[in-house]
């Protein structure tokens, strides 16, 4: 026969009963969690886990500010180093174009020389500068292309008076002169097979009014320039004495020649920028030997 008594319902036994409820439900994270939190103790956790987020919020924020500051270092770098690169490009440029127009208009001197004869001012008339060529003369030497250069003013003005030379030639056109875009002049001598001659050479921007001027100044520059290149009145006021056109080097040029056909002045662009007068075919010749040396030499360079 069963024991009835060991087969009890444990529903029915309020000890057992007891027991379960005592032990409670059973244990998970969010209970411990609650019981964590509850109290005192729980106050400080809450506290001690704020201040460190907030220590980690800090930091992030820290973070992203020196990432900010990085970040407004580099581009104001940037923008600093592009600014001084514009304006060193623009000075550049702008030096770059001083250059060009101090090597086109204002170059010294136009060729080369052996000697100089330096004066610190142009005589105030032609008849003076005349006087003063006829003067030193002897003052180039009697060697097969030797040259002498008269120079007039001090450091950076020498020879930038042309303006005023042309001036001094026909007063005239003084105010013509003036709107000119002319560089620096040359007067000199030279000594070529066994002759002094003359010359004068004229740096011009070789623009159309330099060359119009320069053409229409054939009605007078023979009366003009007489007292520099000693040609007398006599020869002056001769009819048969006059402008022809000449050729040499395969350059277009005007030959002034009197009654027997001898050569007084020749006139014309040594190249496209270049105005040249002197009085022998040889000069003509020797002087553009010069210009075409100096041209090779500033492409070399």
């Amino acid at each position: 026969m069963e024991d009835n008594s060991s087969k009890k319902d444990i529903g029915q036994d309020p000890t057992l009963h007891n027991i379960l409820v005592e032990q409670g439900g059973i244990r998970t994270y969010q209970k411990d969690q609650s019981v964590a939190l509850s109290g005192e103790q729980g106050a400080l956790v809450k506290e001690t886990i704020q201040k460190e987020r907030d220590k980690e919020k800090l930091i992030t924020t820290q973070t992203l500010n020196a990432i900010k500051n990085k970040v407004f270092l580099i581009l104001s770098l940037v923008f600093f180093v592009g600014t001084v690169g514009v304006f060193i490009y623009t000075y550049t440029i702008y030096k770059k174009d001083n250059v060009v127009v101090i090597q086109t208009i204002q170059k010294l001197p136009l060729i080369s020389f052996e000697n100089e004869l330096p004066s610190v001012a142009l005589p105030t008339t032609k008849e003076l500068l005349a006087s003063y060529i006829g003067e030193n003369i002897s003052k180039l030497k009697n060697e097969e292309n030797s040259t002498l250069r008269f120079t007039f003013g001090e450091n950076n003005t020498i020879n930038t008076q042309t303006a005023e030379l042309l001036s001094l030639f026909n007063e005239k056109q003084k105010n013509t002169w003036g709107t000119l875009n002319l560089g620096d002049f040359e007067i000199g001598l030279i000594y070529k097979n066994n002759m002094t001659s003359k010359f004068i050479l004229i740096k011009t921007d070789g623009s159309d009014d330099v060359y119009k001027k320069f053409s229409s100044w054939e009605e007078t520059i023979s009366t003009d320039i007489a007292p520099i290149f000693s040609i007398s009145e006599t020869t002056l006021n001769n009819k048969k004495s006059v402008w022809k056109d000449s050729l040499y080097e395969n350059i277009d040029f005007k030959t002034y020649t009197d009654e027997n056909g001898e050569v007084l002045l020749i006139k014309g662009f040594l190249t496209s920028k270049v105005f040249v007068i002197t009085d022998n075919p040889d000069s003509i010749l020797y002087l553009l030997s010069l210009i075409r040396l100096e041209h090779r030499r500033d492409l070399v360079q």
